[in-house]
């Protein structure tokens, strides 16, 4: 097998083990709603497989530009899931204000 097709096939069986971004989410959710502040590492899992996936987009050539909007947009899909929306506006100011001041955004 080419290493384009055995790359193209190891690349749809890591989409088929992983768990659905719904369920993902609601993993989450779950995680959130326990009341115990989660450690940062706890996110690692979910942060790497999201890397992953993006980088296939660096893999089909995208712009640079345009992954990042996708990974916004990804985001901006988080907060409606949860119905939290309408803080984005006040979390965004924060976020760029920290940008702006040359603080650590996160």
């Amino acid at each position: 097998m080419g290493k384009k097709k055995e790359k193209k096939r190891k690349q749809r069986d890591a989409v088929e083990e992983r768990p659905s971004p719904e369920v993902q989410a609601q993993n989450l959710y779950e995680l959130l709603m326990e009341g115990d502040r989660p450690h940062f590492t706890d996110f690692i899992a979910v942060s790497e497989t999201m890397m992953k996936g993006y980088s296939r987009f660096i893999d089909l050539g995208l712009p640079r530009h345009t992954i990042a909007l996708a990974m916004l947009g990804g985001a901006l899909n988080l907060y409606d899931m949860f119905d939290m929306r309408p803080e984005l506006p006040e979390l965004l100011r924060s976020i760029a204000d920290r940008i702006e001041n040359g603080s650590e955004p996160n």
